[in-house]
């Protein structure tokens, strides 16, 4: 009873002063990652941390701050994320893992901290705290499978992709081998071959590849050209009645 009567004194002390910072005992973090967190979605990922107050543990609970919403949603015990599909999974109450499962898109760029409690204040993980970012597999399409030219020309297979990063890679093969530089380049709208040859009749196959996974689309390319032939220039005596044959080479 004499404790609990001190410790009134003295947050009555401390509202009457307004420092209720100065009166609380100061509260140490240990959390990780401490760094930004890279997830693809529907995957998993883990959060820890444990706090103490003068050298003892405390409590903590997690908090997630979403883009663009108020109040951080605040989890005491597992539960879902709002309507999404993803699952909070909570531990104990003093080294309490935060497990988000089948992570969705609505974690993008949220903010995850934890928090602790003693006496008089609700202690906040200090900044710098972790953002999510949820990554999607990539995804490309096209009007055409099938691509023609005349020879000489220059020709540009336009395509889409979404769900893309600094981090992306985009590779062209054709008939199954890689094509890199030269008359033939690609970016992240189409590829480009600067003068057609009939050499580059056949199938190419354009694929992107991010932390997420990767995408394909194929096309077919009929190059079309003039005919050249070759023959005999030089003058043939014919003696009536007899025969000859004249060559004549595509």
């Amino acid at each position: 009873m004499m404790l609990r009567r001190v410790q009134l004194i003295f947050l009555v002390v401390c509202i009457y002063t307004m420092s209720l910072e100065i009166c609380s005992a100061q509260v140490v973090f240990t959390n990780y990652p401490t760094d930004d967190v890279i997830v693809v979605i529907g995957e998993s990922v883990l959060f820890h941390c444990s706090a103490t107050s003068d050298g003892t543990r405390t409590p903590v609970t997690w908090g997630i701050q979403t883009v663009g919403s108020g109040a951080p949603d605040i989890f005491l015990s597992n539960k879902t994320f709002r309507d999404t599909s993803t699952f909070v999974s909570v531990g104990s109450e003093f080294r309490s893992p935060l497990i988000l499962t089948n992570v969705s898109k609505q974690l993008d760029g949220a903010i995850v901290f934890c928090r602790a409690s003693d006496t008089l204040v609700v202690h906040l993980q200090p900044q710098p705290r972790p953002v999510i970012t949820v990554l999607c597999p990539p995804n490309i399409t096209a009007d055409s499978t099938m691509e023609s030219s005349v020879e000489g020309a220059m020709l540009t297979f336009r395509f889409l992709i979404s769900n893309t990063h600094p981090s992306s890679n985009l590779t062209v093969t054709k008939d199954g081998q890689t094509v890199s530089g030269g008359r033939i380049n690609i970016d992240g709208t189409g590829l480009t071959i600067s003068t057609v040859n009939r050499t580059d009749s056949g199938n190419y196959t354009i694929t992107v590849t991010t932390l997420a996974g990767s995408d394909s689309i194929s096309f077919y390319l009929d190059v079309y050209y003039l005919a050249e032939f070759s023959n005999f220039s030089r003058v043939e005596e014919i003696v009536q009645g007899n025969s000859f044959t004249f060559n004549c080479t595509p």
